[in-house]
């Protein structure tokens, strides 16, 4: 999921807000302030995560070196909620941009944004 912020509670409940699937950008390059991708993945329970994030453009190329988050582990229940906060995100042109979560080579995840230009008038 796409969205401006999310916050933990009491409870380990997350809140999501500002969730978006498109993207309005007056120029290009493009870069938004900040953007959060939330994830649930599943696993063996006290496991370590093993994947890889890439942000690629409309022609599959990476945008940005793949993200690898470190020391993750799956929680006793096998499903950690997280998320992963981009600052300065460059996003190069307008078409359709994607998260990917890979693991082992393997897509098991992706997340689509539409980037569009805003119309002058």
């Amino acid at each position: 999921m796409g969205c401006g912020s999310a916050h933990s509670f009491v409870g380990g409940k997350r809140s999501y807000f500002g969730v978006f699937d498109r993207i309005f950008a007056r120029a290009f390059p493009a870069i938004p302030a900040e953007a959060v991708l939330g994830m649930e993945l599943m696993g063996p329970p006290d496991e370590r995560c093993q994947f890889t994030i890439a942000y690629e453009d409309s022609e599959g190329h990476k945008v940005m070196p793949e993200f690898v988050p470190d020391r993750l582990m799956f929680s006793p229940f096998g499903s950690p909620t997280f998320q992963v906060k981009f600052q300065g995100l460059p996003i190069p042109k307008p078409g359709i941009s994607s998260f990917r979560v890979r693991h082992a080579d393997l897509v098991i995840g992706e997340r689509v944004f539409y980037v569009e230009k805003l119309k002058q008038g």
